[in-house]
């Protein structure tokens, strides 16, 4: 009985590598996924940053050009940022991983993967001007 658990776990976990290195299998979507991880990354540092320079409860986390800041929150809630982007990073990996094995593959990881790395950049952008808009 606990050799076939041990068998069943070893069969998922080789399977879990070999489609694993189907995905990897090109050199675009290590790059893809390289830039991405460094973006969010940044996003957790930048969002920690700035929870760290907050000396008060309150801080900007929206400001609308029309209007000026137009919403106050706590600062841990500029945490919201880089929690969209790796939701985004792993909702986009995972459809890539369901679809890996069509025939379309290298179009839709390059549909899905530079969507993830155009979403990290815009979400760095946001979090830089979150950062002027309190501390500067």
């Amino acid at each position: 009985m606990m050799n076939d658990v041990v068998n069943k776990y070893y069969l998922v976990i080789n399977g879990l590598k070999k489609s694993l290195g189907e995905v990897f299998f090109y050199l675009h979507v290590k790059i893809y996924v390289i830039f991405s991880v460094i973006l969010n990354t940044s996003l957790w540092l930048g969002a920690r940053a700035i929870v760290s320079l907050a000396g008060e409860d309150q801080i900007a986390l929206h400001y609308n050009v029309d209007a000026g800041i137009d919403y106050y929150g706590q600062a841990s809630g500029v945490y919201v940022l880089p929690f969209l982007g790796l939701t985004i990073l792993l909702v986009n990996f995972l459809l890539f991983w369901a679809v890996a094995r069509s025939r379309d593959r290298k179009f839709i990881s390059h549909l899905l993967l530079s969507n993830v790395l155009v979403v990290n950049v815009i979400l760095v952008v946001a979090m830089y001007s979150n950062y002027l808009v309190n501390f500067r």
